[in-house]
C-alpha cells in the first residue's frame, strides 16, 4: 500500500469514492472540490489543505482531507474528511492514512490533530479512540 499527497490525475478516482460516499451516507461534503477538476487541482497545490490518497494494486481505494492551521499557541491539523470504499476496508487503509497525517503534524511541529465524528458513527468512534483519539467536546445541534 502507498499513501501519498494527491496528484492531478487522482482527479477521477477520487470524484468516484467521493460519489461512493454520498451513496452510502447522503453526506457530499466536498462536493465543489470533486465536481471541478480546477478548484481540486488549486487544492492540491496549497500549502494548508492537503488531499491524501491510499492506492492498494495501483488504484486508489482511499483518501482524507486535513487542513492545517499555524495560529499562535493554536497549531492544529483538522481531519475533515476520510473515506476507505466498501472492498478495502478491514486493510489497514485508514489506519495508514492516519499514521501519514501523524508524519504530517511531526515534520509540520503540530501536536494536536483534530476531527468531527458522527455520534452514531461507532465503528469510527472505536477507530479513533484505538489511534490515540480522545472525545473533548461534545457538539450538539438542532434542526429547524
Amino acid at each position: 500500500m502507498i499513501v501519498r499527497k494527491a496528484k492531478a490525475s487522482d482527479f477521477k478516482y477520487l470524484k468516484e469514492l467521493n460519489r461512493d460516499l454520498l451513496n452510502e451516507t447522503g453526506d457530499y461534503f466536498s462536493d465543489a472540490v470533486f465536481q471541478q477538476e480546477a478548484l481540486f487541482k488549486l487544492l492540491i497545490n496549497s500549502e494548508n489543505q492537503i488531499i491524501i490518497v491510499a492506492e492498494m494494486n495501483d488504484e486508489v481505494c482511499g483518501y482524507a482531507i486535513v487542513v492545517i492551521s499555524h495560529m499562535p499557541d493554536n497549531d492544529n491539523i483538522r481531519l475533515d474528511q476520510i473515506y476507505v470504499k466498501q472492498e478495502s476496508r478491514l486493510q489497514g487503509v485508514a489506519q495508514q492514512i492516519i499514521n501519514y497525517i501523524d508524519s504530517i503534524a511531526i515534520k509540520e511541529q503540530i501536536n494536536m490533530i483534530s476531527l468531527r465524528v458522527n455520534s452514531n458513527n461507532e465503528k469510527a468512534i472505536s477507530f479513533y479512540k484505538k489511534k490515540g483519539f480522545v472525545i473533548e467536546e461534545l457538539i450538539m445541534n438542532k434542526k429547524l
